[in-house]
């Protein structure tokens, strides 16, 4: 956290820098670095630069200021969970192929992915309570839907069933229900081929990385945008003055 403190207290401007930089670099060295101060050392920065813009100078003041406010932003976010499991079909009439796998997965997983299906599971496990609060039920359910993944797994002719969520317990318990109802639905609806369960759903201990980076790269090139635009607009006009 200091080092990144000392990298923003660097885009001060130079003259500044040379003039009040001892000063500066005492007081910090006093403090107890958080994103607060980061936050209140950007602004400043940022200030003082805007009083005399340059083009390099406000396109990495934005990115910067962009980067940061959007690590806050992710570290603000609840860390989310994988649970997954895996699935083996086996079809009658010929060898599993994507296509095929496809064909017969399809109905099954429309019928477990089923608005009915998923409010069920939203009220059993007591899902998103806080979200339910705020937003329509269907809402909430779409939003679930894009944290469900039932698709091709990594290992090759199989299954994954996976689900992000805050908790892990959840996580690991609403996969188990997508499977119990995928089975199940197999069994009730004889079709093409059978299910059968390889891998259990597993209990996520690490939260998904990538994330903050992810989020930071977005902020970084947004604020660069935004900086070179904003340098561009400032030069024109004072040259049009």
């Amino acid at each position: 956290m200091r080092r990144l403190l000392n990298l923003v207290a660097r885009l001060y401007p130079r003259a500044w820098r040379q003039r009040y930089g001892d000063e500066f670099s005492a007081v910090m060295e006093q403090l107890e670095p958080s994103w607060k101060i980061v936050f209140d050392t950007a602004q400043g920065a940022l200030t003082m630069q805007l009083r005399k813009p340059g083009l390099v100078a406000l396109t990495l003041m934005f990115a910067i200021a962009g980067a940061l406010l959007a690590a806050g932003v992710a570290w603000s976010r609840p860390s989310q969970y994988r649970s997954r499991a895996v699935l083996a079909a086996t079809l009658r009439g010929g060898p599993v192929t994507a296509q095929r796998e496809a064909e017969f997965l399809g109905p099954l997983v429309a019928r477990v992915l089923s608005r009915r299906a998923l409010a069920e599971l939203v009220t059993e496990l007591d899902l998103y309570p806080e979200l339910r609060k705020q937003q329509p039920l269907e809402d909430v359910l779409e939003g679930m839907k894009r944290s469900i993944r039932i698709g091709p797994a990594p290992e090759g002719t199989a299954t994954e069933v996976s689900f992000d969520y805050p908790q892990q317990y959840r996580a690991q318990a609403v996969v188990v229900r997508l499977i119990d109802r995928l089975l199940a639905e197999n069994v009730r609806v004889p079709g093409a081929g059978t299910l059968e369960l390889v891998d259990p759903p597993t209990y996520p201990h690490h939260s998904l990385p990538g994330k903050l980076s992810q989020m930071m790269a977005q902020g970084l090139l947004g604020g660069a945008l935004l900086g070179a635009a904003a340098g561009w607009w400032r030069t024109r006009n004072s040259r049009s003055a």
